[in-house]
């Protein structure tokens, strides 16, 4: 076997195990989300579907099914395709350049069906989220963290004081990188990114914490009343609550060197770690 072959060979090794690494993991995940799926859907049906409220989990659980379904069934594309035309479609006669065009069409297969995937969304949200990848990367963020503030805010009206501070360093934080990608230094475009980062870390973290002691206290004044051994409407919300910090949490503590490393292990990460909310939700509501 000569040099351009072994090359040839271990490029189409690398290819393929890329492909199989990523199904691999997406089967992993849509496994698992098969399962919560089908524990929800048993939980909420057993319940019945008369209140509005369990109408809506059942429909937002089925929804994420779905578009999860659709996300595992894109990722089958490029894996097929590169098998087709490096063992199937070669007719034993494989050079470099047949191999080059077959990354091309994998390439292409890829980014139209990510490319369809993603326009059920952003076909939707696609005027506020206008612009390149970073610019909706801190728009998301600062959505994600006026959603947690707007989460505490609720349970402190008399002390609102208490998320302001955070809240409006956040808002700094996210406006920067406008002014800073104007210019040419890159690096500080990339530091004010990881500061969001940080700052949007610790604001959750902040406000699950105050959610906590909230419901701590709840949970005490109702032993003094003498009704410990009862789960109210009130403590359900608030464990939903808690709950949902400690899985964002979790998420930006990830998917922060993550995101460094490769998009795709963030999107991995992130998405094995919402799977897990509707069950909590499920599970005290």
């Amino acid at each position: 076997m000569s040099p351009g072959e072994r090359a040839l060979l271990r490029a189409i090794g690398l290819a393929l195990l890329g492909d199989f690494s990523v199904f691999t993991a997406i089967t992993l995940l849509y496994g698992l989300a098969a399962c919560i799926f089908a524990l929800c859907a048993f939980t909420l049906l057993e319940r019945g579907l008369a209140a509005r409220s369990t109408q809506v989990l059942f429909a937002t659980t089925l929804a994420s099914f779905l578009l999860f379904t659709l996300r595992w069934s894109f990722v089958i594309g490029p894996l097929v395709t590169d098998i087709r035309g490096t063992m199937i479609d070669s007719a034993g006669t494989l050079d470099r350049a047949t191999f080059l065009r077959l990354q091309e069409v994998t390439a292409a297969v890829g980014l139209l069906e990510a490319s369809s995937a993603q326009s059920l969304v952003r076909l939707i949200i696609k005027n506020f989220l206008r612009g390149s990848r970073s610019t909706r990367r801190y728009r998301q963020i600062a959505i994600s963290d006026a959603i947690v503030v707007w989460r505490t805010w609720v349970l402190y009206l008399e002390q609102s004081w208490i998320m302001a501070a955070t809240s409006s360093a956040n808002v700094v934080i996210n406006a920067n990188p406008t002014v800073v990608r104007a210019g040419t230094d890159t690096s500080a475009a990339q530091i004010t990114l990881l500061l969001s980062l940080v700052l949007s870390l610790a604001t959750n973290v902040v406000s699950t914490l105050l959610v906590l002691y909230r419901l701590w206290s709840y949970r005490r004044f109702g032993r003094k009343l003498g009704i410990d051994n009862t789960t109210t409407p009130v403590q359900r919300i608030m464990i939903v609550l808690v709950e949902s910090g400690v899985v964002f949490c979790a998420i930006q503590i990830v998917q922060i060197p993550a995101g460094r490393i490769c998009n795709c292990i963030g999107d991995l990460v992130r998405e094995s770690c919402v799977l897990g909310q509707s069950a909590c939700k499920i599970r005290h509501l």
